[in-house]
């Protein structure tokens, strides 16, 4: 991501809100001048607009504003690739609450108000509060508590977290599905997610969640809660969007009434494991390609992942959530246990051959595109004896490469300490 950044003054508040765009100038009009003209936050604005009146409009708008801090634009790469980039340069800028939002969102006046008050009411209560937000969509309502509730999905549309918990976020950066998450939850808190969901997310029909449903989950298994106003004081202006935001008490599932009602009912875990989730296709983890040591050096003492040809990491919303696609080969040192690559065929039908030091030799074909994405788990285990190579090489079309499926114990040899963002642009 090659970003072009205009400053157009000091910080001086420890709030920061990152806004993003992307064009929809109609959007952002109704929703940015309550940032704008607040001078008890640093605004960056975080733009990732194609068209030249979208690139025009930040700054037309910014100069003399009071919250105006920073310009950034080509945020580019794709949703989950602007997130990680705002929560970066915020945590790293040293915030203490870095809020995220988005264009279509709308806030109401009293939304910061609201939004800190909901912290302290969680607070005396027992929680320690890692995240806020003003959006209470009542289905995403963990526990509904009088003057503040929980949630289980705040969504990247807006929130609101601590400098550690914008570290947690971005450590524990993956994508989930509905079962892990109701897993966890019910985990954590005794409470059963599926209680506030319709038949559509009834037990046994699990769906492919994006990464901002981790955020919460990754928070709580670090003893740290969600916090929200009883109502929402902010809304999706997007004609796309079909959610329901709580306007009174009464719009609070009777299921979630004092579900969760002091810090000691959080069951917390002894060493919150979450980094990694379970592949689609087995029980194997699955470790992304933003956290394997990839093309590592030539005297790395550990096993390597190395890649030959013409790849791009790329941006897979309900998957990873990125992916290196194009062609080529992969190689990969063995360890013993079992090892797959987890891939999908993105344009049309793809032919790889995979072969070991052993003289071992197979063609497979992963079929094109379809709902959901066809995905196969290419096993490298029998193709060399442990501490051999084995590469998989693309033979025609092209693929995209989710990551590297293996066991617990194989984690700490094919993965890095922290995972590594470093590729934003497409």
């Amino acid at each position: 991501m090659e970003t072009v950044v205009t400053r157009f003054r000091d910080a001086r508040s420890p709030i920061a809100v990152a806004y993003s765009t992307k064009d929809r100038v109609d959007l952002t009009r109704r929703t940015v001048d309550r940032l704008l003209d607040d001078p008890r936050i640093d605004l960056f604005w975080m733009d990732g607009s194609a068209t030249q009146e979208g690139r025009a409009l930040p700054g037309d708008l910014m100069p003399g504003r009071p919250a105006a801090t920073a310009l950034h634009h080509g945020v580019v790469g794709g949703p989950d690739s602007a997130i990680l980039y705002a929560l970066m340069t915020l945590r790293d800028a040293g915030y203490r609450w870095i809020v995220l939002m988005e264009n279509d969102v709308l806030l109401d006046a009293g939304w910061f108000e609201a939004l800190f008050a909901a912290a302290e009411a969680a607070g005396r209560d027992g929680f320690e509060v890692g995240g806020l937000s003003v959006r209470v969509i009542p289905n995403r309502v963990l526990s509904f508590n009088g003057d503040y509730a929980l949630l289980y999905n705040a969504g990247a549309g807006f929130i609101a977290l601590t400098h550690e918990s914008a570290g947690i976020v971005i450590d524990h950066y993956r994508t989930t599905d509905l079962d892990e998450l109701q897993r966890h939850v019910l985990d954590l808190t005794g409470r059963n997610i599926h209680e506030t969901w319709g038949p559509e997310w009834s037990p046994g029909k699990n769906i492919l969640l994006c990464a901002d449903w981790v955020f919460d989950m990754a928070l709580y298994m670090h003893g740290k809660v969600v916090a929200a106003p009883p109502v929402s004081f902010a809304c999706n202006i997007d004609a796309g969007h079909v959610m329901r935001f709580a306007a009174t008490a009464d719009d609070h599932p009777a299921a979630a009434r004092g579900a969760v009602p002091h810090g000691a009912r959080l069951r917390r875990p002894t060493r919150p494991d979450i980094r990694f989730q379970r592949s689609l296709v087995s029980d194997l983890l699955l470790a992304g390609c933003h956290h394997l040591r990839l093309n590592g050096p030539a005297d790395d003492p550990g096993p390597r992942i190395t890649l030959a040809g013409d790849w791009t990491r790329r941006w897979l919303q309900f998957l990873g959530p990125f992916e290196l696609f194009g062609t080529g080969s992969i190689t990969v040192d063995l360890l013993a246990g079992r090892l797959a690559l987890l891939a999908h065929a993105r344009t049309g039908r793809a032919v790889l051959e995979v072969s070991g030091g052993s003289g071992a030799r197979q063609h497979l074909e992963i079929d094109p595109p379809a709902k959901p994405l066809p995905i196969a788990e290419i096993s490298l285990d029998p193709y060399d004896a442990p501490r051999g190579t084995v590469t998989v090489t693309v033979l025609s079309g092209a693929i995209g490469v989710i990551g590297l499926c293996m066991e617990r114990d194989q984690l700490p040899y094919y993965t890095k300490a922290r995972p590594d963002f470093d590729f934003f642009a497409l």
